[in-house]
């Protein structure tokens, strides 16, 4: 029990390892196991789980501790075709045999590799979980993966994970399947990124972890996202960063860094990715999206007015002229112009907007709606004018992605005027245009200005304000938009307090906010 910590299969497979020794011995006569203790007290026995595993595998014959550690390359579960590719590619590479995407098909071993994972079966080191014609497996236990892996020695995993990698990628090549199998094909290649050399073959390599960095955003997972960036970038050479046919990936590349490295948390790391796109992309549209990134951690970081700063200069580069100062006669101008470009437009009327497709507009969109966190903390004057211009655009243009905010605070702006009906009717539009888009990246900041400042106003509980609160900072967290997320929990934990929830509860749930915001610089 001391070596095993209670662990069932550790046990048996202790005990398994004991009686393949000698040191367990059955007495058929009594029908019990008895102790060869002689043995015992001679014998060194390994604390470390992973050890007796190690010795197991072995005492295999060659073909199966083979077989077992090349499982052990590709991962915890396997599949026998896969193993049958990598057996068969291994003999060609030990022969200078060179393969294709056909051949190699041609070449796999069939009943060798079958009677093989038969044995390996027998023996408890893997368990079959395919069903139907596929034929997967999964190692019995992780530590056993890791006790085969640890038989490869270290000098001669990478070139074994390029082999890997290059198996999975011409397969997948061969299947059309490269998009679904990205995070497989990577997970091998980026551990022998060292042996690729050959201009074509990194700059695959470079492709494909920017697949996988893009599709993790895609999917809220920024940690890993950050890993394979990092990867794609060091594939591309100093010389090949935005120069010719390498612009678009070095491009994407970058702007998606500058994404990850806000949501991480790392606000001070964006600037260096902002930076390198800054100086070496060509038009202003493609420097947009670092740039937001930008004013995004300046906001983070309480740099509101250099926020504003490159707000109105990159508004400029837009063709967007924007006052730098705004006095009331220039608001009550630009509140004339929004409401006489909204009379006559019924709900139903804007609802049936078309979607915004000048990228320019867009972009400006986008610029607009960081510059509204900005005005809000430091330049006040300006707020009422950004949010006038962006639903003017919006009513103009079209509707993008971005114009439920707009709407949102426009609701907002007419409620403290006193037009309580108005900001309503605003708030409930701005909810209508978040069905328009696929993308979440707005419904936090939406959501929190509806259900925050307007709804509590109307008709809608306190209660009622906190179940839509609580949906949008757990969006807000998945999208990475974590100011908002924090708004949201400052709303939720407020109107916690109005309706009398539990203090010692709230207590506990306003440090663990803390903690969170703390954790991403907020």
């Amino acid at each position: 029990l001391n070596k095993t910590d209670g662990n069932t299969f550790f046990v048996v497979h202790l005990l398994v390892t004991l009686r393949d020794g000698g040191l367990l011995l059955y007495d058929s006569k009594h029908q019990l196991w008895r102790w060869n203790l002689d043995e015992l007290r001679t014998r060194e026995i390994s604390d470390d789980i992973v050890d007796l595993f190690t010795a197991k595998i072995d005492r295999l014959d060659a073909d199966a501790r083979g077989l077992l550690t090349l499982a052990a390359g590709v991962g915890s579960t396997f599949r026998e075709s896969t193993l049958r590719i990598l057996y068969a590619t291994s003999q060609a590479d030990r022969e200078g045999i060179t393969v294709d995407k056909s051949t190699v098909r041609q070449m796999t071993p069939v009943t060798e590799v079958k009677n093989t994972i038969k044995e390996l079966e027998k023996e408890g080191l893997i368990i079959a979980t395919g069903l139907g014609s596929i034929s997967r497996y999964k190692f019995s236990h992780d530590q056993i993966r890791k006790a085969a892996y640890s038989l490869i020695p270290v000098a001669d995993r990478p070139l074994m994970h390029l082999r890997i990698g290059r198996m999975f990628l011409m397969d997948a090549e061969y299947d059309s399947r490269v998009d679904k199998d990205v995070f497989l094909i990577v997970h091998q290649l980026n551990r022998s990124k060292e042996l690729i050399r050959e201009a074509e073959e990194r700059i695959s390599l470079a492709e494909l972890n920017l697949m996988a960095g893009e599709r993790s955003i895609q999917t809220s997972a920024f940690g890993p996202a950050l890993t394979y960036l990092k990867a794609g970038l060091s594939m591309l050479k100093p010389n090949e960063l935005f120069a010719g046919e390498y612009y678009d990936i070095s491009l994407r590349l970058y702007s998606s860094m500058a994404e990850v490295e806000l949501v991480n948390g790392n606000v001070g790391n964006v600037e260096a990715s902002v930076a390198i796109i800054s100086k070496h992309a060509v038009k202003i549209l493609d420097k947009v999206p670092s740039y937001v990134c930008l004013i995004k951690s300046y906001i983070a970081r309480g740099k509101t007015k250099e926020g504003i700063s490159t707000c109105l200069y990159v508004l400029a580069k837009l063709g967007l002229q924007f006052p730098k100062s705004a006095g009331e006669l220039t608001t009550l101008r630009s509140l004339i112009k929004t409401k006489m470009r909204l009379r006559g437009k019924t709900d139903e009327r804007l609802k049936q907007l078309p979607k915004m497709e000048d990228q320019s507009k867009i972009a400006a969109m986008r610029v607009l709606s960081v510059m509204l966190s900005c005005c809000y903390y430091a330049r006040q004057d300006l707020l009422p004018l950004v949010i006038f211009r962006m639903v003017r655009c919006s009513l103009k243009y079209g509707i993008s992605h971005i114009s439920p905010i707009a709407f949102a605070v426009y609701g907002y702006f007419s409620m403290v005027t006193g037009d309580f009906k108005g900001g309503y009717r605003f708030g409930k539009l701005a909810l209508s245009f978040l069905k328009k888009f696929e993308t979440k990246e707005m419904h936090c900041q939406t959501i929190c200005i509806v259900w925050g400042y307007i709804a509590p106003w109307r008709d809608n509980s306190f209660r009622d304000s906190m179940e839509h609160l609580t949906y949008a900072s757990k969006v807000g967290m998945e999208v990475g938009d974590h100011e908002y997320a924090m708004h949201c929990v400052t709303f939720f934990s407020a109107f916690s307090f109005i309706v009398g929830r539990p203090l010692a509860l709230l207590e506990d749930e306003i440090n663990d906010f803390i903690k969170y915001a703390i954790s991403l610089h907020q």
